[in-house]
């Protein structure tokens, strides 16, 4: 079993600016007009990031990653729900994400701060 404290966090973050009628604002060049604002980002945010970026070639298919990674998935929702907010994952479950992130962790979020340090904390989460 691992457990994994889930961290939580703010960062800055883009989105299309909308007029009052919800339709994106373009600039004099005909592009979107992007404002910046405060995202909450936690560690399960984190980890599906990692999830869906990783190329589809790269990802297990078949039925038992189909499995693996709905009980994955439960796990993220019983960690967000828990007050204490700690992911419980299955070693095998663990396992089979850490490899996942092990390939797919962009090198630029290494450079420090709290998704580094996120990112740091799941992969070297120690069996109990």
């Amino acid at each position: 079993m691992r457990k994994i404290k889930i961290q939580e966090w703010e960062e800055d973050a883009t989105r299309p600016k909308l007029d009052n009628g919800g339709k994106p604002i373009l600039d004099g060049k005909g592009e979107q007009v992007l404002e910046v604002y405060k995202a909450k980002v936690d560690t399960v945010a984190a980890l599906r990031l990692l999830i869906r970026i990783a190329p589809a070639d790269k990802l297990p298919r078949g039925y038992d990653a189909f499995r693996a990674f709905h009980k994955i998935e439960k796990a993220f929702a019983k960690a967000l729900a828990d007050p204490g907010k700690v992911l419980e994952m299955e070693d095998a479950d663990y396992e089979f994400l850490r490899r996942i992130a092990q390939d797919n962790v962009p090198m630029e979020w290494g450079k420090g701060g709290p998704l580094s340090d996120t990112i740091a904390e799941f992969m070297e989460a120690k069996a109990e």
